[in-house]
């Protein structure tokens, strides 16, 4: 959550559910690549997810996103393990779990 909080600071649960859980997610892909960076960088990710959502690049949100890779760097140093699985439980009251599966 501490990874991911640039992106959902501005989320309310239970009304942001399926944004939450989707922007939960994305920061798994986003961690992979602080972890285990792609040639082009961010660039090649990003290009992808937008292919896969149907939407133009767009500047800054490439540069939010890259924030957000630069802060896992920075914060976690030393964790080198992949995400491959984030699930997300949200309760009605908004209570929130996240469970993280990853591999080295």
């Amino acid at each position: 959550m501490d990874f991911a909080e640039p992106l959902v600071r501005e989320m309310s649960l239970p009304e942001d559910r399926e944004a939450f859980v989707a922007t939960l997610k994305l920061c798994g892909l986003l961690w992979n690549e602080a972890v285990l960076p792609g040639d082009g960088g961010g660039k090649e990710l990003y290009a992808r997810l937008n292919g896969a959502m149907g939407i133009p690049s767009d500047p800054d949100t490439e540069r939010l996103l890259d924030a957000v890779i630069a802060r896992g760097r920075l914060l976690y140093p030393d964790l080198d393990r992949l995400i491959t699985a984030v699930h997300v439980s949200i309760e009605h009251d908004g209570h929130c779990t996240v469970r993280v599966v990853s591999a080295m």
